[in-house]
């Protein structure tokens, strides 16, 4: 099932139509399916993780 829905999305995204319409509203698509996916959530994850780590902010 995740094969087939990352397929679909990168069909999606490959399509003109589509590309215009988010880049009109400032938004680029990620492409390279579930692992890139994955991938670029731990990369946020840990540069968000260290600047609140850094930064000293608390969950009041």
């Amino acid at each position: 099932m995740i094969r087939r829905v990352a397929a679909e999305v990168e069909r999606l995204i490959a399509e003109p139509k589509f590309r215009a319409r988010v880049s009109a509203i400032a938004v680029e698509p990620l492409q390279g399916g579930p692992d890139e996916f994955r991938r670029k959530l731990l990369d946020e994850y840990r540069k968000w993780g260290e600047i609140v780590k850094v930064s000293g902010a608390k969950i009041e």
